[in-house]
């Protein structure tokens, strides 16, 4: 960016092991009794991931 001369923010996403999470949000039964319904969700992702395209999905 310095380069080309633009400006702008830098994002730095950075995972962990997920072992923290495992019995809560990894957890199908945890996430259905904390009333979470993520099947939408996990379709936009899924079609993002496949198609490159997003918000699309619930319009195939």
């Amino acid at each position: 960016m310095r380069r080309e001369g633009t400006r702008g923010p830098v994002v730095l996403v950075a995972g962990d092991g997920a072992d923290l999470y495992r019995e809560t949000c990894y957890d199908d039964a945890w996430v259905a009794a904390h009333g979470w319904g993520l099947a939408g969700p996990l379709s936009e992702v899924e079609h993002f991931t496949s198609t490159g395209m997003w918000g699309t999905a619930s319009s195939d």
